[in-house]
């Protein structure tokens, strides 16, 4: 969001196999009470100042911000799947955040997180169109301004 980008959805999103569209709801945002983890952007200032704060089941404190309060932030529409980026839990230096892979190790790891949709009849016909989208795995940074900076990049 501080990049300009918009919010589809902060945790499910389904993708029609036929046209690799991204749809979601983009309601609430859950971001770590951690002041060096929030995101600088004045418009979000309002919306943390009303956030109510969750505890999630590890003890993490998390604000849930409202995005129905900013609806600019929220995409009006499903998006094309531009990559597939894969999160590792592995801190990476500042530069080189994102590491391509190749469709083979994507679809292996699509396999081993997407367990229901790999069951479903049209997975094929996903696979086929998916597999030629670019894929990486991306470290953890020491800020998440540093994985935004690369992720903006990468969308272009």
């Amino acid at each position: 969001l501080s990049r300009g980008l918009r919010l589809l959805s902060e945790d499910s999103v389904f993708v029609s196999p036929g046209t690799l569209k991204a749809h979601g709801i983009g309601v609430f945002l859950h971001l770590r009470t951690h002041n060096d983890c929030r995101p600088r952007d004045a418009r979000l200032d309002a919306i943390y100042a009303d956030a109510a704060v969750i505890r999630r089941r590890s003890g993490v404190e998390k604000f849930a911000l409202d995005l129905r309060r900013a609806p600019e932030l929220i995409s009006p529409s499903p998006l094309d799947v531009a990559a597939f980026v894969y999160i590792s839990r592995a801190r990476r230096s500042h530069r080189g955040l994102l590491t391509r892979i190749d469709a083979k190790e994507s679809r292996a790891r699509l396999e081993a997180s997407q367990a229901y949709a790999t069951a479903q009849a049209n997975w094929p016909e996903f696979w086929r169109r998916a597999k030629l989208v670019p894929a990486f795995v991306m470290g953890r940074a020491r800020h998440p301004e540093i994985a935004a900076d690369e992720i903006a990049a990468l969308l272009g």
